[in-house]
């Protein structure tokens, strides 16, 4: 009897955000037969059985996609500015930044930050770019830091990746 089950290729792909969504699509029904490659192409044509799909995988419901409050004293957003280091915690994101990710492909970042980054929950990345530029943002989504600071150096002293 053929079996339709697939295996991950080592323990990094295994605790991957691809992973846990493959094996969410099968148990959910959206893609019974789902593996790695078959949901990346699904997710490059981003049609909007896809988006459904994406949008239940993150937990979004009818208030639409926001970031993991969850975390709530957890730092979320650190910015390095003239030598400075000012944080915001989950609690305290400022509102530019959840009406930048209101103006965002919030879809679209998500899949950046799950499938593609494999950003986590308790990752800190940095973003040498601007502040007001979504991408970053959206491992806000999945319950990440997000530092932004000029010097990519930062992220080892914040114990962080660079994006």
């Amino acid at each position: 009897m053929k079996s339709d089950a697939w295996l991950p290729t080592d323990e990094r792909v295994a605790a991957s955000g691809l992973a846990v969504l493959v094996e969410w699509l099968r148990a959910s029904g959206w893609m019974a037969a789902a593996e790695p490659a078959s949901v990346l192409q699904w997710a490059r044509g981003r049609g909007g059985e896809f988006d459904a799909a994406m949008t239940a995988f993150m937990g979004w419901e009818d208030l639409g996609p926001r970031i993991a409050q969850w975390r709530g004293a957890r730092e979320a957003v650190v910015m390095y500015r003239g030598g400075e280091r000012r944080a915001w915690t989950y609690e305290q994101v400022p509102q530019e930044i959840i009406d930048t990710l209101g103006r965002a492909d919030a879809v679209g970042l998500a899949v950046f930050h799950v499938l593609e980054c494999d950003v986590h929950p308790d990752d800190r990345v940095v973003w040498t770019g601007g502040s007001d530029d979504p991408l970053p943002l959206g491992a806000l989504y999945v319950g990440a830091t997000v530092i932004f600071a000029a010097d990519p150096g930062v992220a080892t002293a914040e114990g962080a990746r660079v994006l």
